[in-house]
């Protein structure tokens, strides 16, 4: 009896370790990039929205954006009431967060100066305060993943792009001092960018994934890349930079992209970006694993916007999500 229990036993051993660990290798850990400013165009509001992608599409991580004109709309007058909001449902729910600072973050236009500081010839100083006041109030959460400095730093040359590299390093040092226990991502562009400038002062590095994109000479149009486009990529920087670095991708579009803000492309945003689009994008995000299998999307306040306006579907096929299956 004995001798027959542990043949079943070693039996189902040896047919569950290929299984578990094919699942583990496969199952990718999918995050949403929730911008307040974006929700409040689109919705009037970012309450709701945001309490509905938590609540409904249950998230496994979420990057938060700190807008430095939200927070000191006067100098040295902070208010975190409503950060502390965002990070506080994210703790409750124990949502891992990456927390994305500086004066250039996610979402268009990226800049996010205090008005009072645009052409104050002290403004990276201020910047550098307000870096150090925010990494002080949030850098014991116990749900802190990464901090994210600059969004795209060195991807064109818009007002707020860091002054220098040499400015640039001073940011992330000061963000290193004052937390040396968390993991800093840095970013840049996975179809435009050379990704070792900025890699080689990241912990992680987090890549952008765009198959729809605009120009004002050919209008919307496809960007065809493979699977080895961005794992040839990956290999070329940490071949140069650190044969372990972390590779994700912090930016999987899913939203429209045309010559006008979505709202104001009426029924065309959705001709643009139809819901086979979506499942598209989120297909060649599966099949990014195992080489990526962190993926953060794009376009959560859309999905909002699109649901109450008639376009749930969008909504309704992110919410399948957590039900992935390995392939």
């Amino acid at each position: 009896m004995k001798k027959e229990t542990s043949i079943i036993l070693i039996f189902f051993v040896l047919i569950m370790i290929p299984t578990i660990f094919f699942s583990c290798r496969s199952q990718t850990n999918w995050g949403i990039t929730f911008s307040q400013k974006e929700s409040l165009r689109l919705n009037g509001e970012w309450q709701n929205t945001y309490e509905a992608i938590i609540e409904e599409l249950k998230p496994n991580k979420i990057r938060l954006v700190g807008y430095w004109d939200f927070i000191e709309k006067n100098k040295s007058i902070y208010d975190f009431s409503e950060m502390d909001s965002m990070v506080e449902k994210a703790r409750e729910r124990e949502i891992p967060i990456i927390l994305a600072i500086g004066q250039k973050t996610p979402r268009w236009p990226e800049c996010h100066v205090p008005p009072w500081a645009e052409d104050d010839p002290n403004k990276e100083t201020y910047l550098l305060e307000y870096l150090r006041v925010f990494v002080d109030r949030y850098k014991n959460l116990p749900n802190l993943l990464y901090w994210q400095v600059e969004n795209e730093p060195f991807l064109g040359k818009e007002k707020c792009s860091p002054s220098s590299e040499t400015f640039f390093k001073k940011e992330i040092d000061l963000v290193k001092n004052l937390d040396p226990d968390h993991k800093i991502v840095l970013t840049d562009s996975g179809e435009l960018g050379n990704w070792e400038e900025t890699a080689k002062y990241a912990d992680v590095f987090g890549y952008t994934l765009y198959h729809k994109v605009y120009d004002t000479r050919w209008g919307t149009f496809k960007v065809d890349r493979t699977k080895k486009y961005f794992t040839n990529k990956a290999k070329t920087i940490r071949e140069s930079i650190h044969p372990n670095l972390e590779v994700i991708c912090i930016e999987a579009s899913m939203e429209p992209w045309g010559a006008v803000t979505n709202e104001r492309l009426g029924s065309e945003q959705y001709e643009i970006f139809t819901v086979e689009d979506l499942r598209y994008n989120l297909d060649f995000a599966k099949k990014l694993r195992p080489q990526f299998n962190e993926v953060y999307l794009w376009g959560a306040e859309w999905w909002y916007y699109a649901k109450n306006n008639g376009h749930p579907e969008y909504w309704d096929e992110i919410k399948q999500l957590n039900k992935w299956s390995p392939l």
